[in-house]
């Protein structure tokens, strides 16, 4: 029989619509029933692809025993962690100050004032490694609730206090020497697996974020070049095993969430928007260094799966795809050998011999298609092998699809417009850059209220829903920013600019950074303010980042300062888990170093096309593009303020901080200087002339 999730336009609330428990959606109604009836809330937070999620339901949400319990004992409320990241944030951090490591599915039991007392993950139907089953949890917490409320309640308090500790800031310095950054950057090296690449030695997620940060330093920072070197090697290791590995689909393209191995060859199944956003946006970073071909290979394809199977109608990008069908998790993706033989005929040799495809298999019997026997092997064969995966994935097209999640999310599409745009400069592919501006303008016009800047959380069924957190403004940002430096058109600059003072009047916290929701939102029972990455930077380290590019593109020091503040309220958490902090580090790395690579000419200009892609190819990570016809829009504090063409052709300016180096208007001197700048030592470069630039390599 139909609960309260029947109305609901979230497909992961749809898919527990006809569950016998008694589902709630979070908000006041929940709540006030819990209070009538004195009974505690059983918190339930998923999302639609994630599989143990899925496998929770069909064990005990889908089970009349485990549902009358549910329904006698407690007031159940079911979340969409990807339509209320604040709701899931939260309760998150409650589980990990109990000492348990966070997860999906969630199960948080709490007071009727939404005060956590008890939690876990999945809890299994029946006992697994010690584990209580689920039922055992049920009669236990209500028993709990029922003889020793207090208990309850002492332990509600204690958590509360500790997401308030969570959320005040412990201000440090907010100027940091770039050597400073090297040495915290170099934490990170411990953490990483010297044999497979990634982080851990158990599960393997991409930690884009942790990468980024080791590239930026190898390519930008100051330290010891050997372990800059060590930086690089790691960065690029993890990328091979990657594109090599099981998390990657070598069919239809695409990047699976994470691995349950170290090797990188059994994932879970799910395609998430924003992880092949964040890959694809470090595959091109590296890609401008390296020229490597297999990731350009990559990029092409992950670009491709993002517009074929991933662009809503309206062009915005959809959430995710579920690691489930109905045969079960990942039999869309794998292969028996005999399937192969069977479809692939003499052929299939070549590719099973490529593909590590094998009678006995490499999961459950089964196939999953990779590389990770031969990372570094020629692409001798590729033509051959493309017809071959092209035949494949036409029969495997004619499986059961995993189902889509079609909601948009405003700042998963920021990451994804973002990637598309840089991998689009970078491989000249104009029709890349039409389908980032067409998301964008979706995103907008789906999410964007009346008052011309406040955004929406999300758009599904026509609707948009939810308040805006931090992190939609701070991924929009980052996507106008972007598309800003692409096609130097104006508008996307004041979309970033007004969000930017959005944030600063809305949601930042007098202790310096931003709250994740409105200062005057009282929907939670305190206030959260992360600046920690999760499997995407934190909107607060993603902020550093865009006020570094908005003090770049204006000269305008008020940019900085703010970058700086934001900094400064997470500094002494930095020092003590620089692993969790990357995407802030790396920000401020920004503030410190960034390179605006100015570009004065227009269209018109003879070899101008040919300045525009040096300038993109270049391998500098933390540069800011500026394309205009004259300088004289520029703020005057910009270096690049008054700069004009040298003969009439298309001059190029390389500056950093208050300096700009020597015009450049041939463009091999151009092409030169742009692969091996990495910053201005000399204050007298500023003012030399010539028609070459300091350089240094890294």
């Amino acid at each position: 029989m139909p609960n309260h999730l029947k109305d609901q336009t979230s497909l992961y609330l749809q898919q527990h619509a006809e569950n016998p428990v008694n589902w709630h959606v979070w908000g006041p109604e929940a709540f006030k029933e819990s209070k009538k009836h004195n009974k505690p809330i059983l918190l339930s937070v998923g999302y639609s692809s994630c599989h143990w999620c899925h496998v929770m339901a069909h064990e005990s949400f889908e089970d009349p025993q485990t549902a009358e319990l549910m329904n006698r004992f407690f007031i159940n409320v079911k979340v969409d962690r990807e339509e209320r990241p604040d709701v899931d944030a939260l309760y998150q951090e409650a589980l990990r100050l109990t000492g348990r490591v966070g997860g999906w599915p969630l199960t948080m039991f709490l007071t009727p004032d939404g005060r956590p007392f008890f939690g876990g993950t999945y809890f299994p139907a029946e006992m697994e490694a010690g584990e209580p089953n689920f039922r055992e949890v049920l009669w236990q917490v209500a028993n709990m609730w029922r003889q020793n409320p207090d208990d309850a309640f002492e332990q509600s308090k204690a958590l509360e206090d500790g997401l308030k500790k969570l959320a005040t800031s412990r201000s440090g310095n907010m100027d940091i020497a770039q050597e400073r950054i090297d040495e915290l950057a170099e934490d990170v090296l411990p953490y990483l697996d010297p044999d497979n690449g990634g982080f851990g030695r158990d599960n393997k997620f991409p930690n884009v974020t942790a990468l980024q940060l080791m590239w930026q330093t190898w390519r930008c920072g100051e330290g010891e070049p050997r372990d800059r070197r060590l930086m690089a090697a790691g960065t690029r290791l993890t990328l091979d095993h990657m594109c090599q590995g099981g998390i990657y689909d070598p069919l239809g393209g695409g990047f699976f969430r994470y691995t349950i191995e170290p090797t990188w060859l059994i994932p879970h199944f799910e395609k998430m928007l924003y992880d092949n956003a964040l890959i694809l946006d470090l595959l091109v970073q590296v890609w401008r260094e390296t020229r490597s071909p297999l990731y350009e290979m990559r990029i092409r394809e992950t670009v491709g799966f993002l517009l074929r199977d991933m662009t809503l109608e309206n062009g915005a990008f959809a959430a995710s795809l579920d690691a489930d069908t109905e045969a079960g998790e990942g039999e869309y993706y794998i292969w028996s050998e005999k399937e192969i033989d069977d479809l692939l005929g003499e052929q299939s040799e070549l590719f099973k011999k490529a593909y590590d495809v094998s009678e006995r298999g490499n999961f459950k019997g089964q196939n999953i298609l990779n590389k990770l026997h031969d990372l570094y092997g020629d692409i001798a064969d590729e033509d051959d092998l493309a017809h071959l995966r092209r035949k494949l994935l036409m029969m495997r097209d004619e499986r059961t699809a995993p189902t889509r999640d079609d909601k948009c999310l405003t700042d998963w599409n920021g990451f994804a417009i973002a990637a598309l745009t840089e991998a689009a400069m970078t491989f000249d592919e104009p029709s890349w850059l039409t389908a980032a501006e067409k998301a964008y303008a979706a995103v907008r016009e789906a999410c964007l209220k009346e008052n011309g800047t406040a955004l929406s959380h999300s758009w599904c069924a026509g609707q948009a829903q939810h308040q805006s957190y931090v992190d939609d403004y701070a991924a929009m940002m980052h996507a106008a920013l972007t598309l800003h430096e692409a096609t130097s058109r104006a508008e996307y600059l004041k979309h970033a600019e007004s969000w930017a003072l959005w944030l600063v009047e809305h949601y930042e916290d007098s202790a310096g950074g931003f709250f994740k929701n409105e200062k005057d939102n009282k929907d939670l029972i305190t206030p959260l303010k992360e600046g920690r990455d999760a499997a995407w930077p934190s909107a607060n380290g993603l902020m550093v980042q865009n006020f570094a590019r908005l003090y770049g593109l204006s000269g305008n020091v008020l940019w900085r300062e703010q970058g700086k503040r934001v900094y400064g309220a997470f500094a002494e958490e930095i020092k003590a888990y620089v692993f969790g902090y990357t995407s802030m580090l790396a920000g401020q790395s920004k503030l410190q170093k960034s390179l605006q690579l100015v570009l004065v000419g227009t269209p018109e200009d003879a070899e101008f096309e040919a300045f525009k892609k040096a300038i993109w190819q270049a391998p500098q990570p933390n540069r800011i593009v500026l394309i205009l016809p004259d300088t004289k829009h520029l703020g005057p504090l910009h270096p690049a303020y008054g700069k004009q063409k040298v003969d009439q052709k298309p001059t190029l300016y390389i500056c950093e901080g208050k300096m700009c180096g020597k015009a450049i208007s041939d463009i091999t001197l151009a092409q030169k200087a742009l692969q091996q700048f990495s910053a201005i030592k000399t204050p007298e470069s500023a003012t030399s002339t010539g028609s070459d630039t300091p350089s240094r390599t890294a």
